[in-house]
């Protein structure tokens, strides 16, 4: 330490910061259990072909969706040699590693430009937006560096194709940077496309006008049509698409405006450093070895991501996935602020830096306006990450098709229930399951619930939960099935259901505790819902039964049908929904048939 500069000193602190940010995250909210694509797009095809000798190249450079993940393929096969199981949070770990390089080149080839002195300022206000877990769907998702690797190909494709000169070894090197962001994100092309534009203009202003300027452009544009072509085009998923000239508009005031919500006039100031920067770029025409041209460019690029967005994803352009790259454009705006604030002189300083400081508060008040979204959104993934995961193993466990089939949306981790079993049956893939839903590879046959891994001749659960469909007629418990009720209350939303009457233990607020004992008959169905939080909440089977027949309740956040359908249980029983949970999300609900003798 004695021997490293403080600039060193401080970008080593800026990045365990932020990878411990990312490495809490993954900690209290990361699950094993690998997620949606994950099935298909590594276990499938990647994994699978891998181990059976039969990967090839022509696989690792197909399309995913609009993509082509060529970049994260490798990653992935590495990560499979290297630990010899499938590991999602192995995964993630590394995946807030790569961010952090992203990120910290990012940093040191911006104050190339702004200058080293703006290094504190820079790095406190990058930890600060970085560390906020917004983005958390790449963080907690195994399969999501392509979102970091388009950032660390892209920046240094900028870089080298406009500060080297056209067609010397650095800028090819550049041309490969970008072909590799494009092989890691569609939306990488959009760095060939900034330098390309860049480029122009420097040929159009006179600034570099010479023929290999003019080759370097034809040969980007190349490229460019080349590439162009070669990103797929997916039907199911024109209907995220803009469709009209409107649509497009809001979706990109949305991207341009994030993290600011509540007033759109504030927003509109995120990026008006950028857009003063680009004015006075055209004004200056400053030389061709002034690095302010790879700022310029950075700019154009982190647009061309937005304008991305609000066309491909015009229905939710600031999803949690797509915010990593959105944010970049709020840290390339304000290493402008600093810039700004260091080229002006005298009295107009301490004015530049006012007008840097509420552009500052504006950012951070969006950040901390957002959090308690955030708290929600952590929660409802960690539930439904131990759901996902309990039925998983439980198939691995038995391969009882009840555990995948009929459940509510996203109580399984994979769209398709049939698709899911085929690969969890597949002898390859099921050889490098991860070990928390596979006992061949845990370390320990005990679950994250305390439970045995596979218990065996044991009643996992005393009822089955699957997706309602809306159908009143489904419910067979009826209101006057009631024996007691001490919750007295109902759902957050007082639903109002047409024919059912609905119980729940939010009267007040989610302070609120109590029970409600509802008699049942084998095979009967009844209505079941919780908050976003599911704490101290408990199902009871069976009159005084214990153990087996007592369960912590299911995460639910939409209704659900709860069917008491276990071999195990008697013709005629009771069935206690209790709730001693008095923090925030924490109610349940129950849904009975409204009996008009009641």
């Amino acid at each position: 330490m004695a021997n490293l500069s403080k600039d060193k000193l401080l970008l080593i602190f800026f990045a365990l910061f932020v990878f411990n940010a990312k490495f809490f995250l993954i900690t209290q909210y990361g699950n094993a259990t690998p997620y949606w694509d994950q099935w298909n797009a590594e276990a499938e095809l990647l994994y699978k072909p891998y181990l059976e000798g039969n990967l090839s190249w022509s696989s690792l450079l197909a399309p995913h969706n609009e993509h082509r993940i060529f970049t994260t393929r490798i990653l992935a096969l590495g990560l499979l040699e290297l630990n010899g199981s499938w590991n999602p949070l192995l995964q993630m770990v590394v995946n807030a590693g790569i961010h952090v390089v992203a990120l910290g080149l990012i940093i040191i080839l911006l104050l190339r430009v702004i200058g080293r002195q703006h290094l504190p300022l820079l790095l406190a206000f990058a930890a600060l937006l970085f560390s906020v877990p917004y983005a958390w769907e790449n963080t907690l998702a195994g399969f999501q560096s392509q979102f970091y690797f388009v950032l660390i190909f892209g920046v240094l494709c900028l870089w080298l194709l406009i500060t080297a000169a056209p067609l010397s070894l650095k800028w090819w090197a550049g041309m490969l940077a970008g072909l590799l962001a494009f092989l890691s994100l569609a939306s990488g092309l959009f760095a060939v496309v900034a330098a390309l534009c860049v480029m122009l203009f420097q040929y159009a202003l006179g600034v570099r006008r010479n023929y290999f300027q003019l080759l370097g452009v034809l040969l980007l544009s190349i490229f460019v049509y080349f590439a162009f072509p070669l990103t797929p085009v997916i039907e199911h998923h024109a209907a995220l698409k803009a469709h009209s000239l409107d649509q497009f508009i809001q979706a990109l005031e949305q991207v341009l405006t994030w993290p600011v919500e509540s007033s759109r006039l504030l927003g509109g100031l995120l990026y008006l450093p950028a857009l003063i920067f680009g004015i006075m770029m055209m004004v200056q025409r400053p030389p061709v070895t002034d690095k302010r041209w790879f700022l310029l460019a950075v700019v154009v690029w982190c647009v061309g991501q937005c304008v991305s967005l609000a066309y491909g994803r015009a229905i939710v352009p600031t999803s949690s996935r797509y915010l990593d790259l959105v944010a970049i454009g709020l840290l390339i705006n304000f290493a402008i602020v600093l810039l700004f604030v260091g080229m002006i002189e005298g009295k107009g300083r301490y004015l530049a830096r006012l007008l840097g400081l509420g552009w500052v508060v504006i950012v951070v008040t969006g950040l901390a306006g957002m959090y308690s979204a955030i708290e929600a959104q952590l929660v409802n993934k960690q539930a439904l990450s131990r759901i996902q995961e309990s039925h998983v193993r439980a198939y691995v466990c038995d391969g009882g098709a009840q555990h995948l089939q009929n459940k509510p949306f996203l109580h399984i981790p994979y769209w398709d229930p049939k698709g899911l079993q085929q690969l969890l049956d597949d002898e390859a893939i099921r050889k490098i399951l991860p070990g928390n839903i596979y006992i061949g590879n845990s370390d320990t046959p005990i679950a994250l619930d305390g439970a045995p891994f596979c218990p065996p001749g044991k009643l996992v659960n005393s009822y089955s939960i699957q997706s309602w469909s809306g159908e009143t007629s489904a419910i067979t418990v009826g209101s006057t099935d009631v024996r007691a009720d001490s919750w007295r209350g109902s759902d957050y939303l007082m639903s109002q259901l047409n024919g059912l009457r609905i119980i729940g233990s939010l009267v007040a607020s989610e302070n609120d505790t109590g029970y409600v004992v509802v008699r049942v008959r084998w095979g009967d169905r009844l209505l079941y819902r919780t908050g976003p939080r599911v704490n101290k909440q408990a199902i009871l089977v069976g009159a005084g039964g214990v153990g087996e027949f007592y369960a912590d309740a299911p995460f639910s956040s939409e209704w659900s049908l709860i069917i008491f359908d276990s071999p195990r249980l008697p013709a005629e029983f009771e069935v206690v929904f209790i709730d001693a949970g008095t923090g925030w999300g924490e109610w349940s609900a129950i849904g009975l048939k409204q009996v008009k003798s009641e």
